[in-house]
């Protein structure tokens, strides 16, 4: 660009000084709108932060409001998975809920699929219930999921929200559970949020009615919220501003709460709102002019101090001149000005340097136009060519090339990869007409512009390169051929750059033609057999560091699997400090020398070991070879037949076979002479004795005579082979004993062939599974399979067994009957002496009793679960209901413990009868114990041998727990006079079974009606009573209270109880004769005759005693036919005497006969402390039915402990 053209554009352009003026304004006038900006903004930040507030505050009430929600319906959830409520006992649900919602002042209603209601705790129990919300219900039902209500009012008009639970049963939903709550416990939680805020808050349900108010609840609490507010939550407009004429400015703000879509609306007074701070615009207008002149005046003195300085550089001239700077004021512009005058010398300079290395260099360097005319070229160019400047100059290059020229502009200019540049070859004519091979590299140049202008090549002459490499390949060809005729191949390797040069016959020798570079030297090695790969590399290494010739011969594993010999000869070179430098060779393949020498190599050895073989035959073969002469005389003898004597092998040598082994002269020497006179073999001859060798154990061999013949045919002595069978003959014998054990066996053990048939049957599989051995043998192996299993896991099972693998496992199989059996299964190959698989060996086992403990044991844990839950809201239940009627801390402690060590005892006795149940004596034995003092209360317990569920267990324990507390406090156990009675019956009423339970207290003080009712009150009346379904009544009586159960029979009774369930607490001597009665009934299937009692040799004759029923009219009468001896001082009566009506006495009373003998038709139990003929004494006593036809009851057999040592 020339100077006219620079001053051209710098008249065109703007001034430093307009710039600097432009760039003050530019600053300025930004900042003034942004000032006046800023104040508006401050009239509306205060607003808008005030509705940010508001907001904020709404939607963190609708969060709290959905999280006391959320709460209630896990509430739910956790009732809705109740094991009550899944079994269908809704009563003891009812119950459950009441317990543990009550006391929160929380409700449950529990809706049917049709939206009837079920249970509502809203209600007293039994009131009659309102319709449910179908439609809401089905809703539920449909979903699936939970739904919360919209304000509902209860019984007594009290407002309610809720949470509708679906209960999951069976896959479906069987219920709806709703747990509603008071719509005011939302009011503690809008004073907590609000604090000291005189806001005003309202919660309001979908249909716009109020739920909850901060300010006057109670009188807004169903009404609606006023239209506007409505509107402005349908329409989901966060924030409204409004005026009126009373109230002032207001801003209403409402939330939707996520969960629940309940509607969440504050308002705010004016007078709560802050005032929005206000400034003046005239400051703002009088700063602005001040600033704006003062940038204007600064713009103008700094612009013209800039631009002097920036004027003197640019007149600074970039070609030809002086090139100097004088220095201005502004230190950018000295350092620029400096920096450009040294870049122009440095420029011109280097413009030198070129022009001289151009004309010094040894390479052709030329310039040619877009078309290929020279336009310049240097001395090494016109010397090679042998033109002058004036020749070549404009001439065209095309015309120097023989043939086309490789390169022109349009390619270059195609060519961006290498950004314009090409190499290429080409043949010359020079001036003189030599023919020139030169070797260029072109490079397109471009103007400023971007414009292709000229060409630069760089050209050198390869000439005599070329004809070096001519006679190179030439000689390189002969070789070639005169190794190929030897297999024979050349390579070298350069280890300053790590790279082989290989032959194409080094390619071919090693299998690898197809490539065209060779492989690398691990490549190389891994063609090498891998037996003589280390091998060489090892000696290739130890040569590489000392230098000089080498030979070796390996094998190489071409790709195509041809093994090689290959012998390799080359030397390695070293430089002046011993490191090796290159290496050269020459690798021949010898594979058909090395293989003639193999082969003779083989076949000597092959000869060496026969003849070792036939030398050693006699010592090393596993049985034992002699040779005798015709007078039995040891000519060979291997070590096995000699170690038979104890003698080593030379010592057998000549000497007789008769004199080493006598029994030979009495059991083989004739069969020796028969076969040297007949010239015939003899064998199977078995032979037993002890030998030297193991004295004490007898042995057995197979011998075989066979006779040796001389070259004429004649019989010269005997050869004798001995193998020796003792080990078969023990395995025969351990086999034999297998057999028996197998026919013994409980368990079923068979065998399969291995085509899937059944080879053997033993009789414990007849036993187990029905067949006998013909009905099974040769049936296919899925004979015990049942229809509907799995025959894949069958056969998978029998296929691993004949790859080998021993296999245990379980599975079902059917037998004869079709009844299923669970069985262990243990299956394993069997093989024959040569390691073949000749048939699958199955053993059966019957795991039935084991699956059933294991299912019993499962059964338990459930069980257990289950009861933990239950026994955990109980103690709940009992832990809220003691402190709401306990005096202070340490009186809580004493009556909670108190209560949960009689929850323990019984929940104890259930866990040590596996939770079937709990003998009714052994419950209230164990809960009465702890407050009886033996030595002066009298005490009776009087019932049948009854067991109780774990539900009623526990309840009735919880009952008779606080009866036993209450009486040691304040009744009959805190005075020695006391008395109490225990009894339990059973009874028909109206063709129901039902049980009845009481509690009598006598000779205690005087009972009075307590004036409160606590937590024992509602153990032993309420909660019992809902809980087995039946009634619980207490008398209070002065002299004593009477507590009476009364419930069905199916709310006590434990099914899982065995009849032979013993009561723990009974005297040994009851529990022997109870046992014998129960081995009675067993082998009879019902109650035992009475010509089974044999009292005189029951060794327990005196304190039994035998009572006859004899049908009267209407009634029942009881005669005594026997009484032991230790019994009769206890007011004996005379033999035929009858049963007299009244008190209890050790040998009983008419009562206690009918009500558990004719009523409970089963054994029944008594124990009790009392006086008797002036003494004080515990008995007990067992009454035992027996019957002459098995059905209907004759005689009772009793006995009785009786204990008077206090």
């Amino acid at each position: 660009m020339s100077e006219t053209e620079v001053r051209r554009i710098g008249e065109t352009a703007w001034s430093l000084s307009s710039h600097l003026l432009a760039l003050c304004l530019a600053i300025l006038l930004p900042g003034m709108v942004l000032g006046s900006l800023a104040l508006w903004s401050l009239f509306s930040a205060e607003r808008t932060s005030t509705e940010l507030r508001l907001i904020q505050a709404v939607d963190a009430i609708a969060s709290g409001i959905d999280r006391e929600v959320l709460a209630i319906t896990r509430v739910g959830e956790s009732l809705a998975a109740s094991p009550l409520l899944q079994s269908g006992d809704l009563e003891a649900f009812e119950l459950q809920a009441r317990q543990l919602l009550g006391l929160q002042g929380w409700y449950v209603i529990l809706t049917d699929r049709d939206g009837r209601q079920i249970l509502n705790t809203t209600f007293p129990a039994g009131n009659p219930l309102p319709e449910g919300d179908g439609e809401r219900v089905r809703e539920v039902i449909e979903t699936g999921k939970p739904q919360v209500t919209n304000l509902l009012y209860a019984a007594a008009r009290m407002p309610l929200v809720g949470v509708r639970i679906p209960v999951i049963s069976g896959g479906q939903t069987a219920y709806v559970l709703t747990v509603a709550v008071p719509a005011e416990i939302f009011t503690p939680f809008l004073d907590q949020t609000l604090g000291k805020l005189n806001w005003t808050v309202e919660i309001a349900d979908l249909s716009g009615r109020i739920i909850a108010r901060s300010h006057q609840h109670a009188e807004y609490v169903g009404k609606g919220l006023p239209p506007p507010m409505l509107e402005q939550a349908q329409a989901g407009t966060r924030i409204r501003w409004e005026t009126n004429d009373t109230s002032g400015e207001t801003v209403t703000v409402v939330a939707l709460a996520p969960l629940t879509g309940w509607i969440v609306a504050a308002t705010v007074l004016g007078d709560e709102l802050a005032a929005m701070s206000r400034r003046g615009w005239t400051t703002f207008a009088l700063l602005a002019v001040a600033l704006t002149t003062l940038s204007i005046f600064l713009a103008y003195i700094f612009a013209r101090r800039i631009a002097q300085p920036i004027h003197h550089l640019a007149s600074i001239p970039l070609e030809g001149g002086e090139h100097r700077f004088s220095q201005t004021g502004l230190a950018e512009v000295n350092r620029v000005g400096v920096a450009l005058v040294e870049s122009i010398r440095q420029l011109e300079a280097s413009k030198e340097r070129y022009r001289t290395l151009v004309e010094a260099a040894n390479d052709i360097i030329y310039t040619t136009d877009l078309d290929g005319r020279f336009l310049s070229c240097n001395a090494a160019g016109y010397k090679a060519l042998g033109f002058t400047e004036g020749e070549l100059i404009g001439r065209s290059i095309s015309s120097l090339i023989r043939g086309d020229l490789p390169i022109t502009y349009e390619k270059l200019s195609q060519n961006s990869e290498n950004s314009g540049q090409e190499r290429f070859e080409v043949e010359l004519t020079a001036h003189s007409g030599q023919h020139l091979v030169w070797e260029i590299s072109s490079r397109l140049l471009r103007d400023p512009k971007g414009k292709p202008e000229t060409i630069l090549s760089i050209a050198r002459d390869v000439t005599e390169r070329k004809r070096a490499e001519e006679a190179i390949r030439a000689n390189e060809e002969r070789l070639r051929m005169a190794l190929a005729g030897v297999g024979a191949g050349v390579w070298e390797y350069d280890f300053t750059t790590s790279k082989w040069s290989w032959s194409p016959e080094m390619l071919e020798l090693y299998g690898l033609s197809e490539r065209c570079e060779p492989p690398s030297w691990e490549e190389m090695l891994n063609l090498v057999h891998p037996d003589d790969r280390e091998n060489l590399r090892s000696r290739v290494q130890q040569q590489i560091e000392r230098g000089g010739p080498f030979s070796a011969k390996f094998r190489v594993l071409r790709p195509d699997g041809q093994l090689v010999w290959i012998s390799s000869k080359g030397v390695v070179e070293l430089d002046a400090n011993g490191r090796a430098i290159r290496a050269r060779g020459i690798d021949q393949d010898v594979t058909a020398a090395r293989t003639a020498e193999i082969q003779r190599e083989q076949l000597l050895h092959t000869t060496a070991q026969q003849l070792n073989e036939l030398q050693s035959l006699y010592n090393s073969a596993p049985i034992g070879l002699a040779l005798l002469d015709r007078e039995f005389r040891f000519q060979r003898i291997n070590s096995v037949l000699a170690e038979m004597t104890g003698l080593p092998v030379e010592a057998h040598i000549g000497q007789l076979a008769s004199d080493l082994i006598p029994e030979f002269r009495s059991a083989v020497e004739p069969l020796f002479r028969h076969t040297l006179e007949t010239g015939e073999s003899r064998t199977g001859i078995e032979f037993s004795t002890e030998t030297p060798a193991k004295p004490g154990v007898q042995r057995t061999w197979i011998i075989q005579l066979y006779p040796l013949r001389s070259p004429g045919g004649a019989v010269v002595g005997v050869g004798m082979i001995c193998d020796e069978v003792t080990d078969q003959r023990r395995a025969q014998l351990d086999e034999a004993h297998l057999a028996a054990i197998v026919e013994s066996s409980t368990d079923a053990i068979i065998s399969w062939s291995i085509d899937g048939r059944i080879r053997s049957w033993n009789p414990g599989a007849e036993r187990m599974f029905g067949y006998t051995a013909a009905e099974a043998i040769g049936r296919d192996r899925k004979l015990l399979l049942p229809d509907n299993s799995d025959g894949e896991s069958s056969a998978t099972l029998f296929e691993r067994v004949k790859a080998g693998e021993r296999v245990a496992t379980e599975g079902v199989r059917r037998r004869k009957d079709g009844r299923e059996i669970p069985v262990s299964i243990s299956a394993s190959p069997m093989y024959d002496g040569f390691g073949r698989l000749i048939a699958v060996s199955v053993i059966f086992r019957d795991i039935s009793e084991q699956k059933r403990r294991e299912e019993h044991t499962r059964f338990i844990m459930r069980e257990l679960s289950h009861r933990s839950k239950n026994l955990l809201a109980v103690i709940q239940a009992m832990a809220r209901q003691t402190a709401r009627t306990s005096r202070n801390l340490w009186d809580f402690q004493d009556r909670f413990t108190s209560r949960v060590r009689g929850l323990a005892q019984s929940h104890d006795l259930l866990v040590k009868r596996d939770w079937r149940g709990v003998p009714v004596s052994d419950l209230v034995r164990a809960h009465i114990a702890p407050f009886v003092d033996r030595s002066e209360q009298g005490l009776l317990l009087s019932g049948p041998t009854l067991s109780l569920n774990p539900s009623a267990a526990q309840n009735i324990g919880l009952a008779l727990h606080e009866l036993a507390t209450n009486a040691s406090k304040h009744g009959a156990l805190t005075v020695d006079t006391g008395q109490i009675e225990i009894r339990w019956r059973l009874r028909e009423r109206d063709g129901n079974r039902r049980f009845l339970m009481s509690w009598e207290e006598a000779g205690g003080p005087k009972v009075t009606v307590p004036n409160r009712r606590g937590f024992g009150h509602t153990v032993i009346e309420a909660m019992i009573g809902r809980t087995l379904e039946g009634e619980a009544r207490i008398d209070w009586r002065k002299d004593g209270i009477v507590w009476r159960l009364d419930v069905p029979a199916t709310s006590i009774a434990s099914e899982d109880a065995p009849i032979d369930f013993l009561p723990e607490g009974m005297a040994s001597e009851l529990l022997a004769i109870y046992r014998k009665w129960l081995t009675l009934s067993s082998r009879s299937g019902s109650y035992p005759p009475p010509s089974a009692i044999d009292i005189d040799r029951s060794g327990e004759a005196d304190r039994l005693f035998l009572v006859a029923l004899e049908p009267a009219q209407n009634t029942a009468f009881f005669r005594y036919l026997y009484i032991g001896r230790a019994l009769a001082q206890f007011g004996r009566p005379d033999k035929g005497e009858g049963l007299r009506s009244g008190g209890e006495e050790i040998l009983g009373s008419l009562e206690s006969y009918h009500d558990c003998i004719i009523v409970a038709r089963q054994p029944c139990y008594d124990w009790a402390r009392m006086r008797a003929n002036g003494k004080r004494l515990e008995f007990e006593r067992l009454l035992l039915p027996f019957a002459e036809d098995g059905k209907t009851i004759t005689h009772i057999l009793g006995a009785a402990v009786v204990n008077d040592d206090h």
